[in-house]
C-alpha cells in the first residue's frame, strides 16, 4: 500500500487524537455527555485504539495507549465509579494496551512483508503476474508492464490468455499447470509477437488457488540460439565443401602418381606411411598391405639392403636431403630399380620414390 502524503497523515492523526480525548472523557468522567448511548463507556475507546494500531504501527498505538492510560488514571483520582478498585484500572489499561500493541505488532510485520514482497516485484527483472484460478490477472509488475507494453491497470483482472498469441491460448490456470515450465508465443500490445517461457507456482490461501507466473522475454535468446544454429550449419557447410577439395585433391594426386610411378612417403621412428602408388612400386597390393619399415628394407636387394638402412638411419640423425637408387625384388621375383628423393627433419624422413627401371636399361644397353 502507498503511504499516506504527509499533510493527510498529519490530519489523520490530529483526529485520531482528538476522537481518543473525547472517548475517554465520555468514559472516565461521569459529567461528560455518553457519546455511544447504550454502549458501556469503557469499551468506546477500543475502535480508536485499533484504529491507532493499524494505521500508526506502533509507536501511534504506544501514544494513544499512554494517552487512555493517562485520563484512565485521572478518571480513577476524580472518584469514577468504574475504577474505584485500583484492579479494575489496572486491567482496563493492561487489557487495552496489550491488545493495541499486539495487533499494531502484527499489522506492522504484515506491512514490512507487503512492502518488500513488492520491492522484489517492483526490481524483478522477468515479469510476475498472480493470477487466480480462473487465469484471470491480480497482480502485474513493472518488468512485465515493459515487456508487454500495458500498464497494470489495463492487465488487472483481465484474462492471462489476452498476453498470449490467438492460436495458443488455452484453458483457464488449473492446479495441473503448477510446476511447469511453458514455452509460449506473446503479444505486446502493439500486436508483436515474442517468445516468452512461463513459470507456474501454484500457492494456497484461505483455501483458494491462486497461481504465480513469473514470464521471461526469450527473444534474445532465441536470437543467439537461431544465430549459432545458422553459423553451425554455415561451418558445417565449409567443412563439406572442404572435404570434398581435399578428396578431389586426393584423387587427383593418387591419378597423377600412378600416371607417373611415382610415391610418395613418410617415416617417423619406426612407422612409415605410403601412398598407394608407393605400395604398387614395391609390389604390394594397396587394398591388403599394411606397411612397416621393415617390409620395405626386405624388399631390398640383399646386397644393397645394409647400405640404405645406414642412409636412412644417417639421415635422420644429421638431417638434409640426399638422393639415392636401389635395386627391389618384388614378391613375384621380378627386380626393379628405385629412384629415391628424400629430405629429412630431426627424426622425420619425407619423400618420394620412383621406379626408373626402364630408364636404367635403356642407359645400360648405350
Amino acid at each position: 500500500d502507498r503511504e499516506p502524503s504527509r499533510p493527510r497523515r498529519l490530519v489523520e492523526r490530529s483526529l485520531l487524537t482528538i476522537a481518543v480525548l473525547v472517548a475517554s472523557a465520555s468514559i472516565f468522567y461521569p459529567n461528560f455527555p455518553d457519546v455511544m448511548p447504550g454502549t458501556p463507556r469503557s469499551y468506546q475507546v477500543f475502535p480508536l485504539l485499533l484504529w491507532a494500531g493499524v494505521r500508526f504501527g506502533p509507536r501511534g498505538a504506544a501514544f494513544m495507549s499512554f494517552v487512555v492510560g493517562v485520563m484512565a488514571i485521572l478518571g480513577a483520582a476524580l472518584g469514577r465509579p468504574e475504577f474505584t478498585q485500583i484492579q479494575n484500572l489496572q486491567s482496563f489499561v493492561s487489557i487495552s494496551s496489550v491488545t493495541t500493541l499486539l495487533l499494531a505488532a502484527l499489522h506492522a510485520e504484515r506491512v514490512a512483508f507487503a512492502r518488500r514482497k513488492q520491492a522484489i516485484q517492483d526490481t524483478a527483472l522477468d515479469g510476475f503476474l498472480t493470477l487466480d484460478s480462473e487465469g484471470r490477472i491480480l497482480e502485474f509488475n513493472p518488468a512485465a508492464e515493459h515487456m508487454f507494453g500495458v500498464g497494470a491497470g489495463a492487465m488487472i483482472g483481465k484474462d492471462v490468455a489476452r498476453l498470449l498469441v490467438p492460436r495458443q491460448r488455452s484453458t483457464p490456470v488449473t492446479t495441473s499447470d503448477a510446476g511447469q515450465r511453458l514455452r509460449l508465443r506473446a503479444l505486446r500490445a502493439d500486436n508483436t509477437e515474442f517468445p516468452v517461457e512461463m513459470a507456474l507456482t501454484r500457492v494456497g490461501v484461505d483455501g483458494h488457488d491462486l497461481f504465480t507466473a513469473f514470464v521471461r522475454d526469450c527473444t534474445l535468446e532465441d536470437a543467439n540460439a537461431h544465430a549459432l544454429r545458422e553459423s553451425r550449419d554455415r561451418l558445417e557447410d565449409k567443412v563439406h565443401e572442404r572435404t570434398a577439395a581435399l578428396v578431389r585433391s586426393e584423387n587427383m594426386l593418387k591419378t597423377s602418381q600412378r600416371l607417373a610411378h611415382i610415391g610418395s612417403f613418410e617415416v617417423l621412428g619406426d612407422q612409415i606411411t605410403c601412398s598407394d602408388e608407393t605400395i604398387r612400386i614395391f609390389g604390394f597390393d594397396p587394398a591388403t598391405f599394411v606397411p612397416t619399415i621393415e617390409d620395405f628394407y626386405a624388399a631390398v636387394h640383399e646386397e644393397e639392403r645394409a647400405m640404405i638402412r645406414e642412409r636412412f638411419e644417417l639421415a635422420r640423425k644429421t638431417g638434409g636431403a640426399f638422393e639415392l637408387d636401389c635395386r627391389i625384388v618384388r614378391r613375384d621375383g621380378a627386380v626393379r630399380v628405385i629412384h629415391t628423393t628424400a629430405v629429412a627433419v630431426a627424426d622425420q624422413v619425407a619423400g618420394c620414390c620412383q621406379d626408373i627401371t626402364e630408364g636404367y636399361q635403356a642407359q645400360e644397353v648405350k
